[in-house]
């Protein structure tokens, strides 16, 4: 059985969309996650208003402010990575809006693919309402979905990153406390047996 909206937009951009909109849906899972392992303030609210947590991640605009945040809280290095992903993640917001919430359909008449939306631009303390219905080329989608794949392989590799850090920093932590528990244990034997 064929649905509408399959009547509505070739096979392939079909495809093209979905994988476009699971990548956009792992990237604000990754920077979700990002955001809980960097910034103390993310634990301290998932103990005492998991709520609030929960909201930052129900709102895209949210969770990007949220994600530079965390730049604070990393090295040098990781902090650079982090506000580089995320004016990436500012500038793919509108794409990510049009393919998620815009209505996509093929226009036979002139041959091209398009798409109709109601959007508030990203930041805009206004909050002024765009409409838009525009073509978009082949080689747009495939920019969008190469731009889509490289951030979410890149915020992949920060998160592991600040995975490993926080392995080594707790095996740094752990090793310390054994070498002390060890060496008041010695202490303490010899201490009762007199030496």
């Amino acid at each position: 059985m064929k649905t509408v909206v399959e009547g509505m937009l070739p096979a392939r951009y079909l495809t093209q969309l979905g994988v476009y909109l699971q990548t956009c849906a792992h990237i604000e899972n990754v920077c979700w996650g990002i955001y809980r392992m960097a910034d103390p303030s993310a634990k301290e609210l998932e103990r005492s208003k998991p709520r609030s947590l929960i909201n930052v991640k129900l709102s895209t605009n949210e969770l990007i402010k949220k994600f530079r945040g965390c730049a604070k809280h990393c090295s040098l290095c990781t902090s650079v990575r982090i506000l580089l992903a995320h004016q990436r993640l500012r500038d793919g917001v509108e794409n990510r809006n049009a393919a998620a919430h815009g209505a996509w359909y093929y226009d036979a008449e002139d041959n091209c693919l398009r798409v109709e939306h109601y959007f508030v631009k990203f930041g805009d303390p206004k909050n002024k309402w765009w409409h838009i219905v525009e073509p978009v080329s082949n080689e747009t989608i495939a920019l969008a979905l190469d731009e889509a794949d490289l951030l979410l392989a890149e915020l992949i590799s920060i998160r592991e990153l600040l995975k490993t850090n926080m392995e080594k920093a707790r095996f740094s932590y752990q090793g310390n406390v054994k070498f002390v528990a060890d060496r008041h244990g010695i202490f303490g034997e010899r201490l009762r047996n007199g030496r």
